[in-house]
């Protein structure tokens, strides 16, 4: 495979998972395991075959149209992650080992370019630690499937998580700045190539360290999934052994009952009272129970509720409770609309009171003129002047 195909083959896939299983939410099986194909082949027949990491280079000499295939064993991590199983507990399982066992070799692969943090690598340290001998996948995730009840009491460390968390907000907002570089350098006229490929590294180096932290906390919740399924296995196994126990045998000759489907009644008391009624006409009658599920069924269920409240959980506890409702120029925008509006009022009420001191102060002269022609009148016109002598 050579480097065009596989430039495109990846990008195809990584485009696919990213935009139906992660958005859209598309996690059947065939999709799943076409995407985890395709990575493999990307990673056996064109990574490997083409040695295009080696063991003592730098950082600085991978290219960096190289850099995304790094991410290779996260992606695999993420699909095998998606692969539901529920009537199968340990398939389940087997999925989730072969994602955790994916997730610890994309960090510690990195281990050798420096891009992991130390109280990174000794997060990882607790929750997979390396065996002396090498193993393969399947050693290796029966390897973590034992190692994984031991771990619970570590997965609750919070400080951790919270910091975590800081880091991928921050994270985050370094890659939102990078793309918007991109975009602006894209239609620049002055962009080079050279500019564009050190871009292009700042963003897959950015995007790295955001998966380096997915990848921990991917692990962690696997754990605690691992630790749900082995108890519900147990459960289930410890219910079929009471019921195989308690099972009553029934003697071959014995006749067969006749049922008779009861339709048109919709509660259990009107069914019971057609019953009654067959007893008391001296025919032998009895309710049968309602099916109950199996107790596969109901591990089924059991399995899909912790799930989904998991994923519940998982989105919503960092969720933004109080997401914006308006974007930042349609802020800006009503922000300057209110201030027109309230200067318009504030100008408004300043006239309406000028306009009333103006007609106090006329009327208030209206009256002075008033009084003193009434002075002068008076002054002209003295009491008793037009009396009669």
């Amino acid at each position: 495979m050579d480097e065009e195909d596989l430039s495109r083959i990846f990008d195809e896939t990584r485009d696919k998972y990213l935009n139906d299983v992660e958005e859209n939410g598309i996690n059947d099986k065939e999709t799943i395991n076409k995407l985890i194909y395709n990575l493999v082949r990307c990673n056996t027949y064109g990574v490997q075959q083409n040695d295009l990491f080696s063991s003592n280079e730098e950082l600085s000499e991978v290219p960096a149209n190289h850099l995304k295939y790094l991410m290779i064993p996260y992606l695999m991590g993420c699909l095998f992650n998606k692969v539901q199983d529920i009537n199968n507990p340990s398939n389940r399982i087997k999925h989730i080992n072969q994602s955790i066992s994916q997730h610890a070799k994309f960090i510690k692969d990195l281990y050798k370019y420096n891009l992991v943090e130390k109280r990174d690598q000794d997060e990882l340290n607790k929750l997979v630690k390396d065996d002396d001998q090498e193993q393969d996948d399947s050693t290796t995730s029966n390897t973590l499937s034992k190692r994984a009840p031991n771990l619970t009491s570590s997965m609750n460390d919070r400080d951790s998580k919270i910091d975590r968390l800081r880091r991928k907000v921050q994270v985050q907002k370094q890659l939102k700045a990078v793309e918007e570089r991109k975009k602006a350098l894209a239609t620049s006229k002055d962009a080079t190539s050279n500019t564009l490929d050190d871009l292009e590294r700042e963003y897959t180096l950015t995007l790295i360290s955001h998966s380096i932290l997915d990848s921990i906390d991917q692990i962690k919740l696997s754990l605690q999934e691992i630790d749900m399924l082995q108890f519900a296995l147990k459960q289930n196994l410890g219910s079929m052994l009471r019921a195989g126990n308690s099972r009553q045998e029934v003697p071959q000759n014995a006749p067969k009952p006749t049922m008779v489907k009861i339709t048109g009644m919709d509660t259990e008391q009107q069914r019971m009272g057609v019953v009654n009624d067959l007893q008391r006409k001296g025919i032998s009658a009895s309710l049968l129970p309602q099916p109950q599920p199996t107790a596969q069924d109901a591990l089924a269920n059991r399995v899909m509720r912790n799930y989904q409240e998991r994923e519940r959980i998982r989105q919503n506890v960092f969720g933004e409770f109080n997401p914006p409702t308006a974007g930042l120029e349609e802020f800006v925008e009503q922000e300057m609309h209110d201030v027109h509006v309230r200067e318009a009022k504030e100008k408004a009420a300043k006239e309406r009171e000028a306009a009333r001191d103006m007609e106090s102060e006329s009327e208030i002269d209206l009256e002075t003129y008033k009084a003193r022609e009434w002075d002068d009148w008076k002054d002209a016109n003295p009491k008793g002047k037009g009396r009669l002598t």
